[in-house]
């Protein structure tokens, strides 16, 4: 049984019932920072590296963390239906690339990963986000409607 349990990969759930990888909206930009939110499940340790790219570039959060196989450590809730160690990681995003970067205008594809204790790597998730390096130009001016 130990054996198998450390073939198993960690879990990087895309479904209704735990949480799909998510953002807090479909577009940002340079004054707009994201939040990015996903869950990680692990069954033997409660190590985990998290990594989140786009292309070949990794993504580097408002906190200065780049996620390239970085160490993260799950929780355990004592909840009988989860895996040992659960947690939702959540990470700030303004389109800043590990190169220092900020990435280019238009659509993006992330990319989700973790790798457990015994390097076995979870499924890849993705998804797109959108972002415009534009600011909005122009004028607003205020109607007093009386």
């Amino acid at each position: 049984m130990k054996q198998r349990s450390i073939q198993l990969p960690p879990l990087l759930p895309d479904d209704t019932t735990h949480g799909h990888p998510s953002f807090s909206d479909t577009i940002f930009g340079p004054n707009k920072s994201i939040s990015i939110w996903f869950v990680a499940m692990e069954n033997r340790k409660s190590t985990i590296r998290v990594t989140l790219a786009t292309g070949s570039s990794y993504i580097k959060d408002t906190a200065g963390t780049t996620w390239n196989e970085n160490p993260y450590t799950l929780v355990s809730d004592n909840d009988p239906s989860h895996l040992p160690w659960q947690d939702t990681i959540l990470l700030f995003w303004n389109g800043l690339l590990a190169s220092g970067v900020k990435i280019g205008e238009g659509l993006h594809t992330i990319t989700f990963k973790i790798k457990d204790y015994d390097d076995n790597d979870s499924l890849e998730r993705t998804r797109n986000i959108e972002y415009d390096a534009t600011k909005p130009t122009g004028t607003i001016t205020p109607t007093i409607i009386q």
